[in-house]
């Protein structure tokens, strides 16, 4: 009875390999074709060692960077994550920011926010604190939440942008609703230096901003 069972697991996992293999290598043919979905899912494959793939990074990037090419927006995001981190390979800031840009004029607010973060700390990138504020902006205004306290940070010390109180408040106000702690911590130190009736004000504009989807906020 052993020898049946066991005979029947081999198979069994035999069969598995065997359609692992198949699955693997109709991905491949896709993606040779130029298929970007498929050339995005070889990366990821690759990236976790999934579907009867050993993990490789370079093999990853490989075919990210085929799908980021053809314009594929998570490719180009998750190769910014890649560059960035130093991933499976070495940390290259400019290879990061190349590809957060490509996603970032595409409309990914995550690439938008980290964007700006490269442009706040000069991260392959000339550092520049106008431009960073612009990204954490857009990325604000889609809902990012580390790209609001990004934004309230620079309007609570002038950095980049003229120094606004009211508009610190309100951006301190979002990330708060969404629970970043930080947010709320600076959001309660403003509110110890502020006069009650510019407080006011403030609540009344952070109301606006949520009510409106972050439309109205200014």
């Amino acid at each position: 009875m052993r020898i049946i069972v066991v005979s029947l697991l081999i198979a069994f996992l035999s069969g598995m390999a065997h359609s692992s293999t198949n699955f693997v290598d109709s991905k491949l043919k896709l993606a040779n074709r130029g298929d970007v979905n498929a050339q995005y899912f070889l990366g990821l494959m690759y990236a976790n060692g999934s579907n009867g793939v050993d993990k490789d990074a370079y093999k990853s990037v490989f075919w990210y960077t085929k799908a980021a090419e053809q314009g594929d927006v998570t490719a180009q995001f998750t190769l910014g994550q890649v560059y960035s981190s130093g991933l499976g390979v070495p940390v290259d800031d400019r290879e990061s920011v190349k590809y957060y840009t490509m996603a970032a004029k595409q409309g990914d607010a995550g690439a938008m926010n980290n964007l700006g973060v490269k442009y706040s700390t000069g991260a392959g990138i000339p550092q520049n604190d106008k431009i960073a504020a612009g990204w954490y902006k857009k990325a604000a205004a889609e809902g990012v939440t580390d790209a609001q306290v990004n934004l309230a940070l620079m309007y609570s010390n002038g950095v980049g942008v003229k120094h606004s109180f009211l508009d610190a408040y309100v951006w301190f106000s979002m990330a708060k609703l969404s629970g970043h702690t930080l947010a709320g911590e600076k959001l309660q130190e403003l509110k110890k230096r502020t006069p009650t009736d510019q407080i006011s004000r403030a609540q009344q504009l952070a109301t606006n901003c949520y009510e409106s989807a972050y439309k109205d906020c200014g």
